[in-house]
């Protein structure tokens, strides 16, 4: 089904949803959102932070529905993703996979922040020059230092 301005242009048509599912990152982390819509091969998340997430994940529908995913599309509190059949890509050279983000942990609250800056892996990480930076805290509103040896992917 292929059309223009303001009318579907999937190839399957997308069900509205609502129902609280579960993003696990392939550090195991995970994260809570909503289900908004779905499709045979793809679906809209609300997140309260979308550049918070990992370019791919595990998508936990249930116990028993799982789909690895990625990201076609980010705003603010959304992504668009699309279903992938493969596994995490452990199988891929490192310079194919997908950048991470690098994270910090709040001090205040001890949440997540993201840093903005991505790598491969964690031996891509550790050869960041080890610098105070500083990144700006979506949680408490203040701007926290940090250095390599505080950052997880």
């Amino acid at each position: 089904m292929r059309t223009t301005m303001g009318i579907e242009n999937r190839e399957y048509p997308r069900q509205e949803i609502t129902l609280t599912v579960c993003i696990e990152a392939s550090d195991g982390t995970r994260t809570s959102c909503w289900l908004s819509d779905l499709s045979q091969t793809g679906a809209r998340l609300a997140v309260g932070q979308a550049g918070a997430l990992p370019d791919e994940f595990m998508l936990l529908l249930s116990n028993e529905m799982k789909h690895w995913c990625r990201v076609v599309w980010r705003t603010g509190q959304e992504v668009g993703v699309r279903f992938e059949r493969r596994s995490q890509g452990a199988d891929r050279p490192p310079e194919e996979r997908p950048k991470r983000f690098v994270m910090i942990k709040c001090p205040r609250t001890s949440r997540n922040i993201s840093t903005g800056i991505r790598v491969h892996d964690t031996d891509e990480l550790g050869k960041l020059p080890n610098v105070r930076r500083f990144a700006q805290c979506p949680h408490c509103e203040v701007v926290h230092g940090w250095s390599v040896a505080e950052a997880t992917l």
